[in-house]
């Protein structure tokens, strides 16, 4: 399911569901390292996504 293309609202939100899981214990021991890298992947998604949106506007505006 490791998908480029999934927008940063949706990387956004499943990883706050992810996080909720965690949180209240509700995932099962042998989903949670399949969960934690999942997390991993889309705070990684979310931050690239980020970073990118942040030098499009520095750009737009001239500043960096």
């Amino acid at each position: 399911m490791d998908n480029d293309n999934i927008s940063y609202e949706k990387a956004y939100s499943e990883l706050e569901a992810i996080i909720n899981q965690l949180e209240s214990d509700a995932l099962s021991i042998e989903l949670l390292a399949e969960k934690v890298s999942r997390a991993a992947y889309l705070l990684e998604l979310c931050t690239q996504k980020m970073r990118s949106i942040e030098a499009d506007i520095q750009q737009i505006i001239g500043t960096s």
